[in-house]
């Protein structure tokens, strides 16, 4: 009985020991555990906010990103040739003011001459002109703006340079901007002394050499009374014989007046018609796919050596058919170049012409008579021509300042 005591005593003894060395281990392993957890970098507020930041700034780049994307879709892309010729302009507009202005600090023209070289200028290079005028009305109106606002605005002067600049991809050749008209990228709207007649993309040797032989100048289009000028209004045959001359009057052949004009028909009568001479600079420049021509006419006036803006007209390709270019495609891109308030006013398969008033009388072509009667209703006047071997097609679109014509018209008949 005493050795089984002593026996189990061992037992539990033994039993005791290795529960212990079990717990001392089990206590080890998980202080090795927690000291290890304690030991890994902790991730704190400030480095989960940085992440925050960073998150947040990568989505604003990719949405501001897709807002320029999107901006830039509605941006006028200029053309190569756009750039170039813009370019160009710009330096011989700079170079064209410099040059007056230094003339003027040299004291070799006053302040009223300064005035014409400067509006010269102006009409020479008017792409140039126009864009930076708008450039600097932008940056005074809008200084201190919102950026996005002011951007906007300079988007809308390179439209200006654009639209104004001559694209030979651009069916209609002409863009009027507050009855300005600019066509094939040069200015139609006032008068260039003939020592200035250095166009951009045009050749005006013939209006150069004509200057000086009026009498072989061309004298077409627009036809008007005698009557319808300045000195000559209201005049009776009497008065009109003394300011004329007295001569046998031909309708077929028509009489040349020394600096005013040719006269079909005897003055006095209502069919009679007074054409002045002009003369014509042609475009030099790339014509593209569109047009097989286009012409810049001229008044001349061979006593003050100026030219004073006519007409120009556009000639269209034969097979511009190829282009799905048509007629009333061009009747309708006239229409909305030169704006609302201008509307058709006569047409027939022939031709289609666009003003602002009725026009009341033709000529035995089909052209527009006397529009510098009294009262004077028309700026601009277009026609656009039809081919005759195919009707659909267009054969030409001529654009006319007709206030330049009837302004010229009173000048010269004041000289008589």
């Amino acid at each position: 009985m005493k050795n089984t005591n002593c026996v189990g005593a061992i037992y539990y003894a033994i039993f005791s020991f290795i529960a212990k060395i079990l717990i001392v281990s089990l206590c080890l392993f998980e202080g090795s555990l927690i000291i290890a957890k304690e030991s890994q970098p902790k991730k704190s507020l400030t480095a989960k906010s940085s992440n925050q930041e960073q998150r947040k700034s990568i989505l604003s780049k990719r949405s501001k990103a897709r807002r320029s994307k999107k901006r830039n879709k509605n941006e006028i892309k200029l053309l190569p040739q756009t750039k170039k010729s813009a370019k160009a302009a710009s330096i011989g507009f700079k170079q064209c003011r410099s040059k007056s202005l230094k003339e003027l600090k040299a004291q070799k023209i006053d302040s009223t001459q300064l005035k014409l070289q400067l509006a010269t200028c102006r009409e020479r290079f008017p792409t140039a002109n126009l864009y930076v005028g708008c450039k600097k009305r932008v940056l005074k109106e809008f200084r201190g703006s919102d950026k996005k606002e002011k951007l906007s605005q300079l988007q809308r002067c390179k439209e200006l340079l654009a639209a104004a600049s001559f694209d030979p991809e651009n069916a209609i050749p002409f863009f009027v901007h507050k009855k300005r008209i600019f066509f094939a990228g040069i200015g139609f709207n006032k008068s260039i002394p003939l020592k200035d007649l250095e166009l951009p993309n045009f050749d005006c040797q013939n209006a150069i050499s004509q200057m000086e032989n009026p009498e072989k100048a061309e004298y077409i289009l627009f036809g008007n009374s005698p009557r319808s000028f300045e000195k000559l209004r209201g005049k009776k045959r009497k008065a009109l014989n003394s300011l004329l001359g007295k001569r046998g009057w031909s309708s077929e052949e028509g009489v040349h007046v020394k600096r005013f004009g040719k006269i079909y028909g005897d003055p006095i009568g209502s069919d009679s018609a007074v054409f002045f001479p002009s003369a014509s600079c042609v475009f030099s420049g790339p014509l593209g796919e569109i047009f097989e021509g286009i012409t810049a006419y001229y008044l001349l006036d061979s006593q003050d050596k100026s030219l004073t803006p006519y007409f120009n007209v556009a000639f269209y390709k034969p097979e511009v058919n190829a282009q799905h270019i048509t007629a009333e495609q061009i009747v309708e891109k006239t229409l909305k170049a030169l704006g609302s308030n201008f509307s058709i006013m006569h047409q027939n398969k022939a031709r289609t012409i666009i003003a602002t008033h009725k026009i009341r009388s033709f000529d035995n072509e089909g052209d527009p008579k006397n529009i510098c009667n009294s009262p004077r209703k028309h700026d601009i006047i277009a026609i656009i021509k039809n081919r005759a071997d195919s009707q659909h097609l267009p054969h030409f679109v001529l654009l006319a300042n007709t206030k330049q014509l009837c302004e010229y018209g009173d000048k010269v008949s004041n000289r008589l």
